[in-house]
């Protein structure tokens, strides 16, 4: 970009002023009716929204005429929404003073930058989702993360190590992460923001000034780690949103060791949310119902913070039984849910005086249900009372909107203010009323006059009121006309008493208008010192529709209420998948038995027989105990577990250079090196991706680790096509041989879909093989073959079936090794009788201890 002042016209000064202030965004500079960008801006504008490229003088030398695109400011919310997609920062420039009044250049000025991170507009923003931003924070080995929603501005904040840092972020799942550009922190959507704003002591000024507070200790924020990641992530959005952020009433701190944790592989694995591809089934999708976006942010909130607090789930299951129990208030609570507004966005519309008038009258509306709630439903349980407990306030702020808000009455641009609230305004808007009757008088009135049927007055942005009159019609118009403008068909013209009614009227409109503003703007301001309240509010009622939604989902299909247990196990009586139960006409259900004696499930059977999905059920099973949901099945006893931990399916990072296998060797000390006996372990063939004997001995290794080590035992399903590893059963105490049973009829394979203690000896994979096409010539090979491996794996494994036994016996094998010596020592020809009998004595005795 080339700065010749003497060759650039003082818009474009005015522009490049700007743009220095804002380099590292896209600057959209108000023009009139559209957003102009420039150079480099617009070469990337327009490639991004597809809109043509093309170039404006606003250089004296036009030969030095920049790159020009654009859009009309009325089509912004879209493009916007692009450019902010495709990752970039967009800064808005608007006209900071009617142009019509302006001296020379219009005042222009950045009033708000847009990141992915800081979206308030409706359009951008995904109703169900929260649109986080984080800022990440490192003090030693601790990471401290606050994250908020600005369109609902709660800000959070937590602590965390370095290894469950990623679990956080994953679960979180923000949209634009900032950090200290002091520290190292590597992630696709992290950048790093100036250090001095997260030091301990200019993050709690800031805070402090802005809360209006003397110190801190309110918020219980007593690590200097909380105050700099929740200082720095203020800053960087005051710099950011500027006046447009919306009022932050709180910090809320959270204890992650209230939740279970889940990884972004594990909520993957076990389809917890939708994923890119937005049709396909998951657990969120299955046990939705809630008819509040509230509530449907709520919801994916409780899956990927799952409770560990016993009595807290308790509470929950106990609220989902009452409204099982009792449609009656089921179906009152959700009748009245649904006519509820999105109150916890439209708060912080309020307090940042953004919204717009029809909106403030659904959040009124919205408030009077909520009220009625209150009145008019009465709860049993402890949960559902103090819900309800949080919906009463002060709601007086219903009154004092009606008292100036018309109700149904109200257009898109105005007339918004009741009728008799305010006297000036009643007569502004009395003579602007008046002169559209006036209008309609006038043109009878002239159409008579000159003698002109179609003679009609019109009014338009440009050139105000005129009269148009046909060109058949032109000779007969009156003396006292006035040519305003001349078209193809047609000639526009103006009298003096037209001009003194456009000027009285239009000054009555814009006075008005302006009034109208002004007592709004005034009303959002007395209704901000509601804001605090409206937030606890909107939090319960998207409790409540998360209630409601867990008792729906709860009589859609057969479900049992968990029994907690306070032991590490988990007993269920025909347990189902939640989500394949629901696509599938016939699902077979399964017992589930795992618990402390035996802690390890290893489960064998054929392809396509449900190993992954049995598997996956378990795990789905355990967070909807953990959410405080009744499950899929006649019965179920179940423990509480701190992490649910999987390695289920093929994956890869071709990016990184990660093979499948190398992949899934990392998912698989990740897990041995954080589960827990608390945890819950789900494992689906490890080793399968490298050579037969290489994936057999680690899958062998992986077992012997869980069982024997005692700090970090967690109940484990290991589902596997090793079927020599069944063997393990006679060595380990805590491991238990389940198969997934199959029937063989006229040279088919039925798969029954059914788990049954015992063990599977073969994986049927070339009859599926033949059932996926084949050809017969290689299937009848494959069996061939197979018979020849198989023979040759079975004198392979006894060796390290033996070498095996060694290991678990070593002390044994050592004395046994020692009577051999013993034995291969002796020179029985040079013994004495005496001395063989003593010989043979002492073995007989080393024998007697080695039984």
């Amino acid at each position: 970009m080339t700065d010749k002042k003497r060759n650039i016209t003082p818009l474009m000064k005015q522009y490049l002023e700007i743009k220095r202030k804002h380099k590292d965004a896209i600057l959209l500079f108000r023009m009139g009716d559209f957003y102009e960008t420039f150079f480099e801006d617009a070469n990337i504008t327009s490639k991004v929204l597809n809109i043509v490229l093309t170039k404006r003088s606003t250089e004296k030398n036009k030969d030095t005429a920049p790159p020009l695109a654009g859009f009309p400011v009325k089509a912004k919310d879209i493009y916007i929404s692009k450019l902010v997609k495709a990752g970039y920062k967009v800064a808005i420039c608007e006209q900071l003073e009617n142009p019509k009044l302006a001296k020379g250049i219009v005042k222009r000025g950045v009033t708000e930058i847009i990141t992915s991170g800081t979206i308030l507009d409706d359009t951008l923003l995904k109703e169900k989702e929260y649109n986080y931003l984080m800022s990440i924070y490192k003090d030693n080995d601790t990471f401290y993360i606050a994250y908020i929603d600005i369109s609902i501005a709660i800000l959070n904040v937590m602590k965390t190590d370095k290894d469950s840092l990623p679990g956080e972020i994953d679960r979180i799942s923000p949209v634009e992460i900032i950090y200290p550009d002091n520290i190292n922190f590597e992630n696709n959507i992290a950048k790093p923001y100036t250090s001095i704003v997260f030091d301990r002591e200019f993050a709690e000024k800031e805070l402090c000034e802005y809360f209006k507070v003397a110190n801190l200790d309110g918020f219980g924020l007593k690590e200097s780690g909380y105050i700099s990641a929740c200082g720095g992530l203020l800053s960087y959005l005051q710099e950011i949103k500027m006046e447009t952020l919306p009022r932050i009433e709180s910090i809320n701190l959270i204890d992650t060791s209230d939740f279970a944790i889940l990884d972004k592989k594990t909520m993957d694995t076990l389809d917890v949310l939708p994923g890119a591809e937005t049709e396909k089934p998951s657990l969120l999708k299955i046990i939705d119902y809630t008819v509040t976006t509230m509530g449907s942010r709520k919801l994916r909130e409780w899956l990927t913070f799952p409770l560990i607090d016993k009595n807290r789930i308790y509470e929950r299951q106990e609220a989902v039984g009452e409204l099982t129990n009792d449609n009656r208030i089921l179906n009152e609570l959700t009748s009245k849910l649904k006519n509820i507004s999105d109150i916890e966005r439209l708060n912080s519309k309020i307090t940042n005086a953004r919204i717009h008038p029809l909106q403030l009258i659904a959040f009124n509306n919205s408030l009077k249900i909520i009220k009625s709630i209150v009145d008019e439903i009465v709860f049993e349980t402890p949960l559902l009372k103090r819900l309800k407990e949080r919906l009463k306030f002060d709601y007086s702020i219903v009154e004092i909107i009606e008292k100036r808000m018309n109700g149904t009455d109200v257009s898109e641009y105005g007339g918004y203010i009741k009728t008799g609230f305010n006297e000036e305004l009643d007569r502004l808007r009395e003579i602007a009323f008046n002169g559209k009757n006036w209008i309609a008088n006038y043109q009878s009135e002239e159409r008579i006059r000159a003698g002109i049927p179609n003679l009609k007055i019109k009014y338009n942005n440009v050139f105000g009121y005129f009269i148009e009159v046909s060109k058949s019609h032109t000779g007969k118009v009156p003396e006292d006309y006035i040519r305003k403008q001349t078209l193809v068909n047609s000639e526009r013209y103006y009298t003096e008493k037209l001009k003194k009614f456009e000027t009285e009227v239009l000054s009555a409109e814009e006075r008005a208008e302006k009034l109208e503003e002004e007592l709004y703007a005034e009303l959002l301001k007395e209704l901000n010192k509601y804001s605090k309240s409206i937030v606890q509010v909107s939090k319960a009622i998207s409790e409540i529709d998360c209630i409601c939604s867990l008792a729906k989902y709860a009589l859609s299909t057969h479900t049992a209420k968990p029994k907690l247990s306070d032991n590490s196990c988990i007993y269920v009586k025909n347990g189902r998948h939640p989500i394949v139960e629901k696509y599938t006409e016939s699902f077979v259900p399964n017992d589930i038995h795992i618990d402390s004696d035996e802690r390890i499930m290893l489960l064998t059977g054929p392809n396509m027989a449900g190993k992954s999905t049995y598997l996956r059920e378990i795990g789905l099973i355990a967070i909807l105990t953990q959410i405080g949901s009744f499950v899929p099945a006649d019965e179920i006893e179940i423990g509480i577990f701190d992490r649910i931990l999987t390695r289920i399916g093929a994956s890869d990072d071709l990016s990184k250079g990660i093979s499948t296998f190398l992949a899934e060797m990392v998912e698989t000390a990740f897990i041995l090196h954080t589960a827990t006996s608390r945890s819950l372990v789900l494992l689906d063939e490890i080793g399968r991706g490298t050579s037969t004997y290489d994936g057999m001995s680690i899958a062998w290794a992986t077992i012997e680790y869980i069982h024997n080590n005692a700090n970090r035992n967690p109940l484990t399903v290991f589902a596997t096509h090793y079927h020599e590893l069944t063997r393990l059963e006679n060595y380990l105490p805590h491991l238990r041989n389940y198969c997934l049973s199959v029937k063989e009829w006229q040279d088919k394979v039925i798969f029954l879909r059914k788990v049954v203690r015992g063990k599977s000896d073969r994986s049927y994979g070339i009859y599926v093989a033949k059932l996926a096409g084949i050809p017969e010539n290689v299937i009848k090979r494959s069996n061939e073959i197979l018979e020849m491996l198989e023979e040759e794996g079975k004198i392979t494994f006894r060796k390290l079936e033996s070498k095996k036994e060694t290991a678990y016996q070593m002390e044994l094998f050592d004395k046994r090794s020692h009577i051999i010596s013993m034995i291969k020592s002796i020179d029985i020809n040079s013994m004495t009788p005496v001395e063989s009998l003593n010989f043979l004595n002492k073995l007989i005795k080393e024998i007697e201890d080695l039984n």
